[in-house]
């Protein structure tokens, strides 16, 4: 299962490990849930509040499905999805302080948006050749 480690430090290489989004829309939105904004393959991840929920693994053949929810207090990020969101590719990874490559790295795509003035919700699910 992939999880949120934003505060997690790994014991043996003692370096801290990022969680990034990046929304493919005409706009590209590039997000890491941190204090900090975050460089990571010549592009830089700007610090904004976000969880993933409801990941799970399985074996069954099922198409894993999860949902963004990115802090809405802004607006930002809302003035760039309301220009539609469907089949937008989302990629997700976890990365750790200076390393090149990312350790996880999830291809998803945009299946819905929500938003009301606090968060903004975002259905993803494996892109159809999964």
């Amino acid at each position: 299962m992939l999880n949120q480690n934003t505060d997690f430090t790994n014991p043996h290489l003692n370096k801290v490990v990022h969680t990034l989004i990046e929304i493919q829309t005409d706009t590209v939105i590039r997000l890491v849930d941190d204090n900090d904004d975050f460089s990571f393959g010549g592009h830089t991840f700007n610090k904004f509040p976000f969880q993933l929920q409801g990941i799970t693994e399985s074996n069954s053949g099922e198409v894993p499905k999860i949902t963004i929810q990115i802090s809405n207090v802004t607006n930002l990020i809302t003035q760039i999805l309301e220009e539609g969101i469907d089949d937008t590719p989302v990629i997700i990874r976890v990365v750790r302080d200076g390393e090149t490559t990312a350790d996880l790295e999830y291809n998803f795509v945009a299946q819905s948006v929500s938003y009301d003035a606090q968060n903004i919700s975002l259905d993803l699910t494996a892109p159809a050749n999964y």
